[in-house]
């Protein structure tokens, strides 16, 4: 009697099966429908009467009530961060969907409340800031962002158990006080970050980007997020994106370098054009510069190593830049990024850490 039961029950699970599988798809088939088809350019185009009538109801509901911290671009805090005040302009006007400035003493945020990330983290970054940073021990803080309303907010249970780190877009080693510092660990200006992505290819291009600042005094800087392609992942809430960027403009060389580098465990890093970054990611990051300006190719260094020896702001393609970087430093724009014997003995570590 029980193994008939048994049997029946099994039969009745696997006629089932099928449709819990296609129960379970649906949410995630959802989101990359509903994020590539609301990213595309030709999305949510409509008459101009009903364009302006929602613009008006936009308008309305965004204006503040006097109690609310600042938020616009014409805020010192925010404008200060931007090359000339200026912040940049969305190409694909479907990205500016649910987006929400937000203006921190150290960087300046765009944040979308559809993807629950920033879009991008601004800062103004000079040699006496950086030193000021370099002097600071880190202080972990991550906090939820309470200016963003909770139906749009990131929370740190997204995060949790998720595999991601939380990487900053703005880094904690960019801030030269304890209040930047603090700003920075809000999850406003946080993406759900590959770990290996974040603690090596990343992390060198952080530091190498900081090294840049203190032979040149000065630079505006822009991290961001890209979510490119229909197979985006979802933890909690959050977006996954699928690309990290930084474009770091040199004002006193008129040169602007930029890293563009897939969000996963491959380690490559490729060295662009402003040009051809906006092209990708639907944004003008610095609509100030000249056309010339953004399609200068700069030799950014890949490592503090790399950049001690000075930024090429020659303007050279990147071939040379591919193989020496992979060969000499470990970061590619083609390869994958080889660990060197003392990350190799991190990640030994961390595996003996978890197994205990």
């Amino acid at each position: 009697m029980f193994n008939r039961l048994t049997r029946v029950s099994m039969f009745t699970v696997y006629r089932s099966l099928p449709a819990l599988l296609l129960i379970l798809a649906i949410p995630c088939s959802t989101l990359h429908a509903e994020i590539a088809t609301a990213y595309a350019p030709g999305y949510g185009k409509t008459d101009a009467t009903t364009s302006s009538a929602s613009q008006a109801t936009a308008t309305a509901t965004a204006e503040p009530t006097g109690d609310e911290e600042a938020t616009e671009a014409d805020d010192p805090l925010c404008s200060q961060n931007y090359y000339k005040g200026e912040a940049p302009d969305f190409n694909n006007p479907n990205l500016s969907q649910s987006t929400q400035e937000l203006c921190f003493d150290g960087f300046t945020v765009m944040y979308s409340g559809i993807t629950r990330t920033p879009l991008w983290s601004a800062e103004y970054l000079t040699r006496d800031r950086i030193e000021r940073a370099q002097a600071l021990s880190r202080m972990n803080n991550f906090h939820e962002e309470t200016r963003i309303d909770y139906t749009e907010r990131s929370t740190l249970s997204d995060y949790k158990g998720s595999g991601f780190d939380r990487g900053h877009m703005s880094p904690n080693g960019d801030m030269g006080t304890r209040a930047q510092q603090f700003n920075s660990f809000s999850l406003a200006n946080i993406v759900p970050q590959n770990s290996y992505n974040n603690q090596n290819p990343w992390r060198l291009l952080e530091e190498a980007t900081r090294e840049l600042v203190k032979q040149e005094d000065e630079a505006y800087v822009i991290t961001g997020a890209a979510f490119l392609g229909n197979s985006l992942q979802k933890i909690g809430n959050v977006i996954v994106p699928s690309d990290i960027y930084k474009a770091v403009y040199f004002p006193k060389r008129q040169a602007v370098g930029v890293y563009f580098s897939p969000n996963d465990s491959s380690g490559q890093v490729q060295v662009l054009t402003l040009a051809e970054l906006n092209a990708k990611i639907g944004l003008d990051l610095f609509p100030q510069l000249s056309t010339e300006i953004k399609q200068k190719r700069v030799n950014m260094p890949l490592s503090t190593m790399m950049a001690t020896r000075r930024g090429d702001f020659a303007g050279r393609d990147t071939r040379s830049a591919r193989g020496d970087n992979y060969r000499n430093y470990g970061v590619s724009s083609e390869s994958q990024l080889q660990p060197s014997p003392r990350g190799l003995l991190e990640r030994l570590w961390r595996a003996l850490w978890k197994l205990n």
